[in-house]
């Protein structure tokens, strides 16, 4: 969800010399759209990536691709983060696509979390933020999803709490930094000294 770490802890995985942070990437949404468009049969509206070839899963990849590219020129990173909080909708997609992506999954207390969400004043792609009835009802919603994931990819996510990443930083940076097939860097426990310019609400 947004306001629940994903800056925090894109910024750890950014600071590490081989990682570079891509921000909230409207990628993963453009793929979605496009998937309708390589599916090998018709099914009107109900068009969904399950329906992709192989073929259109590695145009798709490739996509996708071309985007880190461009945003990464001259950067020698072997890790790229896309920290964009509404990836938890596409995770089968995102699997499906890259078999050997990280996942992380952030989390913060429902509470705090909701709380910021409504505090801000974000653009209508998170409508669902400025009622507290519907904001409610979208986190229930992201509860049961994350959890359908959790049974159909197990072992694929790391979970991340915010309150214990900010309690015990050095001990979840290094899960983190392990997770991500990185080899540990002492700079990953300094985020505040990493040189970005932070786009979002954080």
């Amino acid at each position: 969800m947004p306001r629940s770490g994903t800056t925090r802890t894109e910024t750890i995985i950014g600071a590490h010399p081989q990682a570079f942070p891509a921000g909230e990437l409207e990628t993963v949404k453009r793929c979605e759209r496009d998937a309708a468009t390589l599916v090998y049969k018709d099914e009107g509206p109900q068009k969904n990536p399950r329906q992709l070839t192989w073929v259109g899963i590695e145009i798709l990849a490739q996509r996708y691709l071309d985007t880190i590219d461009n945003k990464a020129k001259n950067i020698n990173a072997i890790r790229v983060t896309d920290k964009m909080p509404h990836n938890f909708q596409a995770v089968g997609l995102i699997a499906l696509l890259f078999p050997k992506a990280r996942i992380i999954h952030t989390r913060r207390n429902p509470m705090d979390t909701c709380l910021s969400i409504w505090q801000q004043n974000f653009n209508d792609a998170h409508s669902y933020g400025r009622n507290l009835k519907d904001l409610g009802h979208h986190y229930a919603q992201y509860l049961d999803l994350m959890e359908h994931w959790r049974h159909v990819l197990p072992g694929r996510m790391l979970e991340i709490d915010y309150e214990e990443l900010v309690e015990n930083q050095e001990q979840m940076t290094r899960k983190l930094i392990d997770f991500v097939g990185l080899p540990w860097d002492d700079a990953c426990l300094r985020p505040q000294d990493v040189q970005r310019t932070v786009l979002t609400a954080s």
